[in-house]
């Protein structure tokens, strides 16, 4: 007997606002809000990026994007600071295996947008998490992320 595991997204597509309108500051770390992903045991998702500067970056200035599970249902990998600002910089940095995505920015003024495709996830509780590698001030950096999430699995 074969088993047979196919993508659909039908009666399972979900959007959540992981951040919404959020500063952003420069240099610094900024989780999303949390997603019980032990409850909806999708397999990927989607990231949907929108980030504004007030002024032009240096072209190429990265934002970084993670994904950190909290494995036993509390406790978040390293990361997360808890606030975002400027002394958060100091706070560690998320491992290299919670790299999702490495965005060069564009020298421009004008609203960007990304978004990176199937990433896969664990089943366990994660927060998306951003860094902003550019060195434009706090006030002009605004970013909104949503996630859109699907089973992935279907027997047939």
């Amino acid at each position: 007997m074969t088993t047979y595991y196919t993508q659909s997204s039908t009666g399972t597509f979900r959007e959540s606002a992981s951040v919404t309108g959020q500063i952003l500051n420069t240099l610094c770390h900024f989780a999303g809000a949390e997603t019980d992903n032990s409850f909806y045991r999708d397999e990927t998702i989607d990231i949907d990026i929108q980030l504004a500067l007030a002024l032009t970056p240096v072209a190429g200035a990265p934002v970084n994007t993670y994904i950190l599970y909290a494995m036993n249902g509390t406790n978040y990998e390293d990361g997360i600071p808890g606030t975002n600002t400027g002394a958060a910089a100091a706070s560690p940095a998320p491992n290299a295996n919670a790299l999702v995505d490495s965005h060069g920015v564009l020298a421009s003024t004008g609203v960007q947008k990304w978004t990176i495709k199937d990433v896969p996830v664990l089943p366990y509780k994660y927060r998306v998490e951003h860094y902003n590698g550019t060195t434009k001030s706090a006030s002009g950096v605004l970013l909104t992320t949503l996630v859109y999430g699907r089973h992935g699995e279907i027997i047939g």
